[in-house]
């Protein structure tokens, strides 16, 4: 076999398997975690309505509980991927996320598990992820997320209803 032919098949090879394990979950842009706008190409978020609900279990908490937050479709549309953060008053991202089966968590601004984003593109109707409130934390977050319908079609800051946090 010629030089420049392997040289070729082993970077196809490796181009496979790069392309095959980002299939799954591209990890998310370093700017997705100030403006939640995920890095895709040119295409600019939807300014329609969202056909997408983004809900949580309770509207109050104490510092260190757990909060249930839902990722819905609305008349049977679907999505593909999402990302979602809880954020204070002052637009900061704010608490703990927990991994599962539909999500993987992601680090902002140094602070572990901040964020939390889609573990594969297959169609979705509803997702579910946990967040827990910190600790020390006394004041109203919101939870918002992104959520993609396909590559070019995203909507941004679907917001929850405010949840508080007290002591």
């Amino acid at each position: 076999m010629k030089p420049s032919l392997a040289c070729l098949l082993i970077i196809l090879v490796n181009f496979v398997d790069w392309g095959e394990a980002f299939s799954v979950s591209v990890p998310p842009v370093r700017s997705v975690c100030k403006n939640m706008q995920p890095g895709h190409d040119s295409y600019k978020a939807q300014q329609s309505s969202p056909p997408f609900n983004v809900t949580t279990d309770v509207a109050q908490v104490r510092g260190g509980e757990t909060v249930d937050v839902t990722i819905y479709a609305k008349n049977g549309e679907k999505f593909k991927g999402f990302y979602v953060q809880a954020r204070d008053e002052k637009g900061t991202p704010i608490g703990t996320f927990n991994e599962n089966t539909n999500a993987k968590t992601h680090s902002c601004s140094g602070i572990k598990s901040n964020a939390a984003h889609h573990v594969n593109s297959e169609d979705k109707t509803k997702v579910q992820v946990s967040w827990t409130a910190p600790a020390s934390y006394k004041g109203t977050v919101q939870i918002q997320a992104t959520v993609v319908q396909r590559f070019t079609t995203y909507w941004m800051q679907i917001k929850a209803n405010p949840i508080s946090i007290v002591s």
